[in-house]
């Protein structure tokens, strides 16, 4: 029986519980970037962008032009930069299931799982100017591409606790060039490096069988610690038009491989000194090609209205499996990841002030996962729902004044699905994600 939930354990957090998935799997499985990450956490920059839900493909201007579609900067008149502050306060609702070796049945505890920080996530700049009798324009900038902070905790066995502690993420440094190749026509290019270092621990008291004398059994507890190097590179390409009432753009972002560098060390605490494990590993994650498809409209001079699509092939992710020691096997398979495709919409009106313009927005967009519904758990049998996802709504304002601007905004949305886990004892609970973002961007004018 012991051998059976051990088996079911392991399905279990790897399919409907990702979140905790990185911190119970068995040491030698695979424990690489945590599901819950590969979403839309960070698409283009600008807190202006932020409050029409993220429909900004089209417009692309600004001093982050070169995160949504290079080719807009070429519709720049003056040199801009600017940076954006990210207040996150996004929670979810998830299950543990924790397996000691002393005891028959599992350990099922709900869990909060929160993502609560203050940080600088973008920063940029766009500047125009006329090479070869010819509009150019250049561009670049930081910015996070998937943000890793979370940190949760769990009861375990004989009253001890569980502990998960992520930070930092996965950045980028981009370096974009546009051309206009005909009035209302451009062209351009970003070149994307992705960079950061990304730690993880997981404390976890009083849970392991380590010897067994036949007169006393020991319980110890376990430290995890993962440092991780990321790195890759690719390519997007953008097409912007500008009719004057339409406008329009395309980017395609090539595929590339996402490298995972790892250390892990997995040490046990035992009276009078610890031991454990040190090893390396590489993962390589072969992320397909993607597009996105931006429209705006203009019906009056002060009104835009602006609808995206941004389609990524996810299920197509395999990752290969590069362990320095000899006695694990290398390997290379598939994630069963779903594909995510998400719809955005917005609208901007430009109130004209004396002493500033002062915009309105507001905007809404579906926030999908990788990750299924999971309804229901047995011994026997797991039943599959929906993909996962979340309603996202967005408004925000801002100041522009002759040479500096101020763009705010807030993001907020929450989905929720009954699942019941029954490994003898069956449980409810009410699957919940719960997101909630303040930007704030500022910059000048050149």
């Amino acid at each position: 029986m012991r051998k059976h939930y051990r088996g079911l354990f392991l399905f279990l957090v790897l399919v409907l519980f990702p979140m905790p998935a990185n911190a119970q799997l068995n040491y030698y499985e695979y424990v690489g970037i945590d599901p819950t990450f590969i979403e839309f956490n960070s698409i283009g920059g600008g807190a202006r962008a932020a409050g029409m839900g993220g429909a900004y493909l089209a417009i692309g201007e600004g001093a982050m032009a070169y995160s949504w579609n290079p080719a807009a900067m070429i519709y720049t008149d003056k040199t801009k930069i600017g940076v954006q502050l990210v207040s996150i306060a996004d929670k979810f609702n998830s299950v543990a299931v924790d397996v000691s070796w002393l005891y028959a049945e599992p350990n099922i505890q709900p869990v909060e799982l929160k993502r609560e920080h203050f940080s600088l996530n973008f920063g940029g700049f766009a500047a125009p100017f006329d090479f070869m009798e010819r509009e150019w324009a250049i561009g670049g900038g930081y910015r996070n591409v998937y943000d890793m902070i979370i940190e949760y905790s769990t009861p375990g066995f004989a009253g001890s606790e569980n502990s998960v502690m992520q930070d930092r993420g996965i950045d980028a440094v981009s370096v974009a060039m546009a051309n206009k190749v005909m009035e209302g026509i451009g062209v351009g290019l970003t070149v994307n490096a992705y960079i950061r270092n990304s730690e993880y621990n997981y404390y976890r008291g009083a849970s392991e069988l380590f010897i067994s004398t036949g007169q006393d059994t020991s319980i110890i507890d376990t430290w995890y610690n993962s440092n991780s190097h990321f790195s890759g590179f690719n390519l997007d390409l953008g097409i912007s038009a500008d009719f004057g009432m339409i406008k329009g753009g395309v980017v395609i972002h090539t595929p590339y491989d996402l490298k995972q560098d790892g250390k892990r060390t997995l040490n046990f605490i035992i009276p009078p000194e610890p031991i454990g494990i040190v090893d390396r590993v590489e993962y390589t994650y072969n992320m397909p090609l993607s597009y996105s498809i931006g429209i705006a409209i203009v019906p009056e001079e002060n009104l835009t209205l602006a609808f995206d699509f941004d389609s990524r092939p996810l299920s197509k992710v395999d990752v290969h499996t590069d362990w320095e020691q000899i006695i694990i096997p290398d390997s290379t398979f598939n994630l069963g990841w779903e594909d995510v495709n998400q719809f955005r919409v917005g609208a901007e009106y430009i109130l004209d002030a004396d002493f500033a313009d002062i915009p309105v927005r507001a905007g809404f967009r579906n926030e999908p996962s990788v990750a299924k519904e999971v309804r229901s758990v047995t011994v026997d049998s797991v039943d599959i729902g929906d993909q996962v996802s979340t309603n996202i709504f967005a408004f925000g304002t801002g100041l522009y004044f002759e040479r500096i601007w101020f763009d705010l905004a807030y993001q907020f949305g929450s989905s929720s699905y009954n699942s019941t886990v029954d490994l003898g004892t069956e449980m409810g609970f009410e699957i919940k994600r719960d997101y909630s973002r303040l930007f704030i961007s500022a910059g000048m004018y050149f």
